[in-house]
C-alpha cells in the first residue's frame, strides 16, 4: 500500500496496517511499499496508525523457521509476520506450508492482537 494512502485508513477507523515491509526482506519489492526496521506508529490529523512490517513470505517463513532470521524483537517480544494471499492456499504446497507453521510454530496471534500487544507497550 502506498503510504500516502495511510490518512485514509486512519479515516476509515483502521488502527493498524501490516503492508510495510522488514528492510531485511528482499522479496516483492515495489517501490510504493515501505520498508521499516520495526513497527511504528504514523501520526496524522486524523488520528494515528500502527504500521506493522511483514517479516516473511510462505515459503521464507519455513526456510527461516529454525534460524529466526528476520525475526523481530522488542522488549522482550518477538515476532514473524508472515504474507500469503488467500488465494494461495488454493495451492496444495501452499497449504500444506501454512498448516506446517500453524502447527509448528510457537504462539498464534492475528494481526489485531499482535497489534494490541504492541501498542500495549513493546513499541516504547
Amino acid at each position: 500500500m502506498p503510504p500516502d494512502l495511510y490518512p485514509t485508513l486512519v479515516e476509515l477507523e483502521f488502527d493498524y496496517d501490516c503492508s510495510a515491509r522488514l528492510l531485511g526482506w528482499k522479496k516483492l519489492d515495489h517501490p510504493h511499499i515501505l520498508r521499516l526496521s520495526k513497527p511504528e506508529i504514523r501520526r496524522f490529523k486524523q488520528g494515528e496508525l500502527l504500521l506493522i512490517p511483514t517479516t516473511h513470505g510462505l515459503k521464507d517463513a519455513l526456510f527461516y523457521f529454525r534460524s529466526g532470521d528476520l525475526q523481530i524483537g522488542l522488549n522482550n517480544f518477538c515476532y514473524r509476520l508472515v504474507y500469503f494471499h488467500d488465494y494461495d492456499l488454493f495451492r496444495w504446497e501452499a497449504y500444506f506450508a501454512a498448516l506446517a507453521l500453524v502447527l509448528v510454530g510457537g504462539a498464534w496471534k492475528t494481526c489485531g492482537e499482535l497489534a494490541d500487544i504492541l501498542k500495549g507497550g513493546c513499541l516504547e
